[in-house]
């Protein structure tokens, strides 16, 4: 359900039970488990939402990293620890190179308000499972990977 774009939502705030968005001089009931989102209107399940992109990737000069290698992106709540759904996949082959991830691929962090860390997960030199390789304020337009498979097989 989307409410239309020519209605100003002016303020939400949100119980355990019901959510109350107050849009004009109206007020909607929100059933438990859903938000509003603010900038587009839209209803959505609540918790930390899954990027919208995947992150952009490019060589970054000589490096760790050899090997068919993939990424994700999660946003986390750094005070609650909870965070949402994988971003889509960005994948790179490259021999003894560092990878630079563009963040800025990923537009709808802003948009909620518990949002502050971007997770960045990468798989093994052409392995399927992700590991954690770091955690990066979400204000960071991007992020050097130089972190050998050794240094994040264990995270």
């Amino acid at each position: 359900m989307t409410i239309p774009a020519f209605i100003d939502i002016g303020t939400t705030s949100y119980s355990r039970k019901t959510s109350v968005a107050v849009i004009g001089e109206c007020a909607a009931l929100v059933p438990e488990g859903l938000s509003i989102d603010r900038r587009t209107g839209d209803v959505n399940p609540l918790g930390i939402p899954q990027p919208d992109a995947a992150p952009g990737t490019s060589e970054n000069g000589a490096g760790n990293l050899t090997g068919a290698y993939q990424w994700v992106i999660t946003l986390k709540n750094s005070v609650t620890g909870e965070f949402g759904k994988a971003s889509a996949i960005a994948s790179r082959t490259v021999t003894a190179k560092k990878v630079l991830l563009d963040l800025t691929t990923i537009t709808n962090e802003v948009a909620h308000s518990l949002v502050d860390t971007f997770q960045i997960w990468r798989t093994l030199a052409g392995g399927t499972v992700a590991f954690l390789v770091d955690e990066i304020a979400i204000a960071t337009a991007s992020y050097d990977d130089n972190n050998s498979d050794a240094s994040i097989s264990t995270n």
